[in-house]
Parts: structure tokens; C-alpha cells; sequence
């Protein structure tokens, strides 16, 4: 796991990342700047830390290792690859 995977700019999720951190300096600003109702402030703070935990799980999969945490997609193509390419060299060899 690397801090320096963090930032990755093509990445999707890097940008759900700093959507989700912007979101939670807005909900923090709306609830201690504002008096608002009990209901709605405790409304807040649960999407305050429903977001929260969410943005971690998002940056721990950011930091992950590439290798270790491939998509489901990547680990079909990179298999698919090497399946296409082990029948190549069967057909070249027979």
C-alpha cells in the first residue's frame, strides 16, 4: 500500500475522491455555520459519516497494490489474453 497512489488522475474514483471530500467541507460548513433543526443537523451528520467511510474505503483502494487488487474486468481481459496467445503457440507448434 503507497501514499504516492493516491493521485491518479485518469483513475474514476480518485475523482469520486475529491467530490466526496468536497461534499464533506460543504456538510461541515452547513453544520457549524447554520442552526438548524435537531433532525435535520443528526440527518447531516449520519451523511456526514456515511461519506466519510466511504472515501476511505476509496483511497485504501486507491492505495492498494495494482497487482493484488485488479479489477474483475482486468484479471477476464489479462486471462483472456493469455488463453488467446497459450492456443497461438499450441497451433504454431502442431
Amino acid at each position: 500500500m503507497k501514499l504516492s497512489r493516491l493521485f491518479q488522475p485518469r483513475n474514476p474514483q480518485f475523482w469520486l475522491l475529491v467530490a466526496l471530500n468536497t461534499l464533506s467541507a460543504a456538510i461541515s460548513h452547513l453544520l457549524r455555520k447554520h442552526d438548524l433543526a435537531p433532525p435535520l443537523e443528526l440527518a447531516f451528520a449520519a451523511f456526514a459519516v456515511a461519506n466519510m467511510v466511504v472515501g476511505i474505503r476509496i483511497a485504501l483502494r486507491l492505495m492498494a497494490d495494482p497487482t493484488s487488487a485488479a479489477t474483475p474486468v482486468e484479471q477476464a481481459n489479462t486471462g483472456a489474453a493469455a488463453g488467446i496467445h497459450q492456443n497461438n503457440t499450441n497451433n504454431q507448434t502442431k
